[in-house]
């Protein structure tokens, strides 16, 4: 009886412990998202860096940005692809603070293969 009180209790400390961290987080998440996305300058410069990053052949082409939800990270994201020979290959682009937090090949969840592209020159 002791031990199985001992497991539920630590079991309850950890999962209340756990949702602090996410609220927190989540809270701090909205609020960047509240302030809104990169200008178009800024944007512009996001795609530019990201393109470099994944030695982009061709003119950047770019979908809208969207909000992030998770296991994505950072608070926007865009989809990005080149004008070059492979334009199949697609890249998702997440942004935190107006800066690239991370560029990788996209997966189903970002939802690239869906999106419509514009072309964008580098700043």
């Amino acid at each position: 009886m002791l031990r199985s009180f001992s497991v539920l209790t630590a079991i309850l400390c950890l999962a209340t412990g756990g949702c602090a961290d996410y609220a927190a987080i989540g809270s701090a998440r909205q609020a960047r998202v509240e302030a809104g996305p990169p200008d178009a300058k800024k944007f512009a410069e996001l795609v530019g860096s990201a393109a470099q990053l994944v030695k982009l052949a061709g003119t950047p082409e770019v979908s809208p940005l969207h909000v992030t939800h998770p296991p994505q990270g950072g608070d926007w994201m865009f989809c990005m692809k080149g004008s070059g020979l492979d334009e199949r290959a697609r890249f998702a682009v997440f942004i935190r603070d107006n800066a690239v937090l991370e560029v990788r090949a996209s997966i189903i969840i970002d939802g690239c293969q869906g999106d419509a592209y514009r072309p964008l020159a580098p700043p």
